[in-house]
């Protein structure tokens, strides 16, 4: 009978629980023990500019015959190349209660941003003297570049009837402190406040809430009392131009900070002409006839 066909035979009539028969090299390990030893990894969660990260494989239980485990990494909602360096490699352990290492290299890009995630998957124990107790862990790259607020455009317009599409504010980070900014009419702009063209009242201080925001319109927050008021006046287009200042708490200012906000005028005209006096024809000479032609406003 050769090795490998005494290995099948052994596994399947002898009664060691559990039984593992290993052929390494031409010849024949034969282990018997009360229970499997486990490998396991666990989460982990870092700040950003802590540029290299460790993991932790451990194993524990009986003394088992060395084997290898395989790592790899995988994107959650961090991106390889851009949040963190994929690594995949092969960790050995002499079979012995121990921990093996490995480091994952992080990406500190100074942009404020959601906390990020990603995947390492363990694989492959050989030979399979043990098992895992988990597989996969994930490790959350927490955003530490501070809170970024500011207008979600620099020029923006509608018609004097609609009065949307107003500038709001875009928050990314996480706010934990009471936090404030402040908006401005800048007097620069043609158009006339005070109930006039819009209403808003000058500086505006805007709170920002304890909260998670990801820097798009799903966690924006409404400048407080800036509205535009409609009227029938023909007029030439005008604009209001707003400045972002002042942060508080854990707010810093992003990039955009002056927002311009054009009201395209849409009212209408009325032009009229009158029928004119009647005037005798005469015989010689000629007649004037005066007509009125005339606009509402």
């Amino acid at each position: 009978m050769g090795l490998q066909s005494l290995c099948n035979f052994l596994t399947k009539n002898i009664a060691f629980t559990p039984l593992k028969i290993i052929l390494l090299s031409g010849a024949l390990f034969l282990f018997g023990f009360g229970g499997y030893g486990q490998v396991s990894i666990a989460d982990i969660s870092f700040n950003e500019a802590n540029t290299t990260v460790t993991f932790d494989i451990i194993y524990t239980g009986p003394v088992v015959a060395s084997f290898s485990v395989d790592y790899t990494t995988s994107d959650g909602s961090a991106t390889a190349g851009t949040d963190y360096t994929t690594t995949s490699s092969m960790l050995l352990f002499s079979g012995n209660p121990e921990t093996q290492t490995f480091n994952v290299t992080i990406a500190n890009d100074g942009v404020p941003e959601m906390d990020e995630i990603y995947n390492v998957t363990l694989s492959n124990i050989f030979p399979a003297v043990t098992t895992f107790t988990n597989t996969t862990a994930t490790g959350t790259i927490v955003n530490d570049d501070g809170l970024s607020v500011e207008f979600s455009t620099g020029a923006s317009s509608d018609t004097e009837t609609a009065g949307g599409n107003l500038p709001t504010l875009l928050v990314t980070g996480t706010v934990i402190l009471a936090s404030t900014v402040t908006v401005t009419d800048a007097g620069t702009g043609n158009a006339t406040g005070g109930g006039t063209d819009f209403s808003f009242t000058s500086p505006q201080l805007v709170n920002i809430p304890a909260a998670i925001y990801d820097g798009t319109t799903a966690t924006e927050i409404t400048i407080p009392i800036l509205a535009i008021v409609g009227d029938a006046i023909v007029e030439v287009n005008e604009t209001i131009d707003l400045t972002l200042s002042t942060p508080t708490g854990d707010a810093a200012l992003g990039a955009t900070t002056a927002s311009t906000y054009t009201i395209n005028d849409d009212d209408t005209a009325t032009v009229s002409i009158d029928d004119p006096v009647s005037v005798a024809e005469g015989d010689v000479g000629t007649a004037t006839l005066t007509f009125t032609v005339s606009i509402d406003q």
